[in-house]
């Protein structure tokens, strides 16, 4: 019996790779956010969840087509690395520009 070779092919993402990365970075500002507060009988996931709706509106998705474009990267870590070292780069430029600003 012959098999016949097949390369894995990735699927088309659900959400493209750039609007990904502002997706991630923005909830990593919310997750942030919230872990500043020193209250602790917050309950931080009650608390995200709506701030994490607005992230989704903001950026026209739902939760579950967010879900599924971190399924897809999970499926090939390599792009998963990628993808993650361009959200950290997208924050430490934010964070240049934010310094700079108000710097006195």
């Amino acid at each position: 019996m012959m098999y016949a070779c097949t390369s894995q092919t990735k699927p088309k993402p659900i959400i493209p790779e750039k609007k990904l990365v502002g997706i991630l970075k923005d909830l990593m500002i919310v997750d942030a956010g919230i872990n500043r507060s020193t209250d602790p009988k917050f309950n931080k996931d009650s608390l995200a969840a709506p701030y994490y709706q607005a992230v989704y509106k903001k950026h026209g998705i739902s939760y579950f087509e967010f879900y599924a474009s971190l399924v897809q990267y999970q499926d090939h870590p390599t792009d998963m690395d990628s993808l993650f070292a361009k959200v950290l780069e997208q924050l430490q430029i934010e964070q240049a520009q934010y310094d700079a600003k108000n710097k006195r």
